[in-house]
C-alpha cells in the first residue's frame, strides 16, 4: 500500500495512533525515505484527530494544495490520485466549487463494489460506478479513505470533529461541506481496494448480500455518533430520520444474529444513552 501511494503523491504522512510497533515495520520502506514522514501520537486519539494531525502537517510544509486521506488497509489502484485531481480541477465543470473527490472502491475479501451516495426526498440513492459512463457524479457523501481534499476548501469547512473519535467523522464533514455550498464528486475511473468491516457475513435480506461485521465497541460509536451528528444544525432532517432508522436496523441485526449478542446489546444501549446526553470523545 505504501509503495503504491508513494508512486502517486509528493509526500506520505503516516499518523501512528498509538500502535504497538514502529510505523514502517514490515513495509520495506526505510525511515530515511525523504518522502515519508511519521507522526507518533502516543495513544489512540481517534481517526478524526489522526486525520487532522496529518492535514496540519501537510499544510505546514507549504507545498501542497490538496491532501489525500487513506486508511491503513486501503490500496489505491494505479492512476487513482491523478484521476481524482483531474476531476477536482476540471476547467469545463460548471457549478459550485468542489471540496473533495473520492474513488470507486471494492472490498478485497468479497469483491463487492462500493457505491456513491446521494440523498433524495424519498431515500438514499446508491450510484454504482459500473452504471456510470466514466463521468464524475455529484455526491452528498464520500468515505474518508481515498478522498482527495482541496485544502483551501478544508480551511473554510473546518477540521474533522474529534469528539466523534471514529465513525460518522466523514459523514459530519461532508454534511458541513454541502451546507456551505461545496460539491463532492465520486470519480468512477479512480479506484482502490478498501474494507468497510472486520469481516463480512452473507445474509438474505430480500436478496443475498454481504454485511460488514464490526465489534461491539465499534457499534457503540456508530450508534452514539448517529445521534450526535443528528443534533447538528446542518444535518438535513430527511437524512436524520433515514440514518436513525438505518442505525436501528443495523443494531437489531447484530443483537439478534451475531454473537456475542449481549455485548452488542450493551454497547448499543450505551451508545444510545451517551448520544442522547451529547457525550463525545473516546469510550472509557
Amino acid at each position: 500500500m505504501l509503495r503504491q501511494t508513494l508512486a502517486q503523491v509528493g509526500l506520505v504522512i503516516i499518523v501512528d495512533n498509538g500502535s504497538a510497533r514502529a510505523p514502517l515495520e514490515g513495509t520495506g520502506i526505510s525511515s530515511e525515505e525523504r518522502r515519508v514522514v511519521c507522526l507518533l501520537l502516543g495513544q489512540n486519539q481517534g481517526i478524526a484527530a489522526a486525520q487532522n494531525a496529518g492535514i496540519r502537517r501537510a499544510v505546514e510544509t507549504g507545498r501542497f494544495s490538496h491532501v489525500l486521506l487513506l486508511d491503513h488497509d486501503s490500496i489505491p489502484d494505479d492512476g487513482m490520485v491523478a484521476a481524482l485531481a483531474e476531476a477536482l480541477v476540471d476547467p469545463a465543470r460548471k457549478g459550485p466549487r468542489v471540496a473533495a473527490a473520492g474513488p470507486a472502491y471494492r472490498d478485497p475479501e468479497t469483491g463487492r463494489p462500493g457505491y456513491f451516495v446521494r440523498y433524495g426526498r424519498f431515500g438514499i440513492e446508491r450510484v454504482f460506478p459500473g452504471e456510470l459512463s466514466g463521468t464524475p457524479v455529484t455526491c452528498d457523501f464520500l468515505i474518508a479513505s481515498g478522498t482527495l481534499i482541496d485544502l483551501a476548501a478544508f480551511a473554510t469547512i473546518g477540521p474533522m470533529d474529534e469528539r466523534l473519535f471514529i465513525d460518522h467523522v466523514d459523514t459530519d464533514w461532508c454534511l458541513r461541506a454541502r451546507s456551505l455550498g461545496y460539491a463532492l464528486l465520486g470519480v468512477p475511473q479512480a479506484a482502490m481496494q478498501h474494507s468497510l468491516g472486520d469481516r463480512s457475513v452473507a445474509v438474505r435480506l430480500g436478496r443475498r448480500r454481504a454485511v460488514s461485521v464490526h465489534s461491539p465497541r465499534r457499534l457503540y460509536y456508530i450508534t452514539r455518533n448517529s445521534l450526535l451528528v443528528a443534533r447538528r444544525e446542518y444535518a438535513p432532517r430527511g437524512w436524520v430520520v433515514r440514518d436513525f432508522l438505518r442505525t436501528m436496523g443495523v443494531a437489531g441485526f447484530f443483537v439478534l444474529t451475531q454473537p456475542p449478542r449481549l455485548a452488542y446489546a450493551r454497547m448499543i444501549g450505551r451508545g444510545l444513552i451517551d448520544g442522547l446526553r451529547n457525550r463525545g470523545g473516546p469510550l472509557a
